[in-house]
């Protein structure tokens, strides 16, 4: 209780003093943030400048050019030097990949030409190409000219190694599939042709086609003969199984010698023409119900007959 008092009389006894009001501070108030509105793709955007960090100086863009204008220009498009560095580190791996080729000046000299080559894994001469083609195979003596000429026109080019390996084994190969499919049609085309001259001359196919080849070797000779028999015509048939070469070949041998398809395989032609048509005159005198009774009889008469005539005209 005395300390209550004492308090409150020390109080009574203070003289009074004046206190200025504190007014409350007014806080300004918060503008609402704007939420942005559309998208990106639709422009709704607000054009801000890009900012450098401040550990680069806003003119490091001249700094790197260091005067040349057209780099300047270039370093535009960069944001800032950390880019340019990540860009830099990219190419530097892609060139270390062989992914970047140089390239080479429209007239370079020849330490430039050979530098270039040299780097790219170009030899120095067209000879020096690797020629090997798949499975072991190389280029033959006839195709020697050919192949060099080819390898003369890619090393101008400063083709690639690979890419003139690459164009030969191409080439062979294109050269296999057209043999391959040239034999297929050969075959094809000799058994057509056999077939239809089979029905065509009956049993006396094997006499013509003999006869053929008889006037052929006779007129120009055993290595000629086979350079026309294999010889192709327009339409990419072998002339030796063309049914038409064939049928006109076969009527000049019986022209030539009408015998060899009348009495195929003897040694005197005419002898033996004569001897045959003696048995049948024979058959026609005494026994002429079988001879007017065989008609294949009568035919080989007219046969013997006409060779005879065209023997004598021959002379």
């Amino acid at each position: 209780m005395t300390t209550d008092v004492q308090m409150n009389t020390q109080a009574a006894q203070a003289p009074a003093t004046t206190q200025p009001v504190q007014e409350p501070v007014q806080q300004p108030a918060q503008q609402p943030t704007q939420q942005p509105t559309g998208t990106i793709a639709g422009g709704a955007v607000q054009d801000k400048p890009v900012t450098t960090p401040a550990t680069w100086p806003d003119n490091w863009r001249d700094l790197m050019a260091a005067g040349d204008e057209k780099f300047r220009k270039q370093l535009d498009r960069v944001t800032d030097p950390s880019v340019f560095a990540k860009n830099y580190r990219e190419l530097e791996s892609k060139k270390g990949a062989g992914l970047l080729v140089q390239k080479l000046s429209d007239n370079p000299t020849p330490e430039e030409l050979s530098a270039y080559r040299q780097a790219n894994g170009i030899p120095e001469s067209p000879d020096k190409y690797d020629t090997t083609l798949p499975n072991g195979l190389v280029v033959g003596d006839a195709d020697k000219e050919m192949v060099g000429g080819f390898l003369k026109a890619m090393h101008e080019k400063n083709a690639s190694p690979d890419q003139v390996k690459h164009a030969l084994a191409w080439y062979y190969q294109q050269q296999d599939e057209q043999i391959a499919n040239q034999a297929k049609y050969d075959y094809t085309q000799r058994v057509q042709a056999e077939e239809s001259l089979r029905q065509e001359w009956g049993n006396e196919f094997k006499m013509r086609v003999d006869s053929v080849s008889d006037f052929l070797v006779k007129t120009f000779g055993p290595e000629q003969a086979q350079n026309l028999q294999m010889a192709r015509l327009a339409d990419g048939s072998v002339l030796g199984n063309n049914p038409a070469v064939l049928k006109a070949l076969a009527q000049v041998a019986h022209e030539i010698n009408p015998a060899h398809t009348v009495v195929p395989g003897a040694s005197n032609q005419g002898q033996a023409i004569e001897s045959e048509l003696q048995t049948i005159q024979r058959t026609m005198r005494d026994e002429p119900q079988k001879y007017w009774g065989d008609p294949s009889m009568q035919k080989r008469l007219g046969e013997l007959l006409d060779a005879q005539q065209r023997m004598k005209a021959r002379g």
